[in-house]
């Protein structure tokens, strides 16, 4: 009688997949798709992904120093700071606190991936059903101001007769 149940209970345990046998979620950037040399990595319901190819793929420069486990990466004005394992980080000097702090998996340092986007001023939108991260990161051209007014020129000029 056991010998009967071991196959359906096997059956039935491979029908409700753990989370770890999905595929790793894609992430894509103005249309391009980031590959990462470490598989992102979902933790407390967020998703981390390695901190070079996230930070390049935004446009951002980024520093990390092993000694202070320190990050900082920059995107035109602005700069975000976090620490390895800290749940607190800085957006141009405010403070903010992350819901899943950086960490290394793997020998890879990952970072919080929505945190990050937004933070350099990106949209993060989440599409469940294909398993896939939009990322806007490029911002709306903005038209060139007005030209002032042109400088009248000497010959320019009427002079009227008296």
């Amino acid at each position: 009688m056991h010998k009967r149940l071991l196959p359906l209970f096997l059956l039935a345990s491979t029908l409700n997949l753990p989370a770890w046998s999905q595929p790793a979620p894609t992430v894509i950037v103005d249309g391009k798709r980031l590959n990462f040399d470490q598989p992102p990595v979902e933790q407390g319901g967020r998703l981390l992904v390695p901190l070079r190819g996230i930070f390049e793929g935004l446009g951002a420069t980024v520093v990390y120093n092993a000694a202070t486990r320190a990050i900082q990466a920059t995107r035109g004005e602005t700069t975000v700071q976090l620490t390895l394992g800290s749940r607190d980080a800085s957006v141009n000097g405010h403070l903010a606190t992350l819901d899943v702090p950086a960490n290394t998996v793997g020998g890879r340092t990952l970072v919080p991936l929505r945190f990050v986007s937004e933070a350099l001023g990106a949209q993060v939108k989440w599409e469940a059903a294909t398993r896939t991260v939009l990322i806007t990161a490029w911002a709306p051209v903005m038209p060139p101001p007005p030209l002032p007014p042109a400088r009248p020129q000497i010959g320019d000029i009427e002079l009227e007769a008296p």
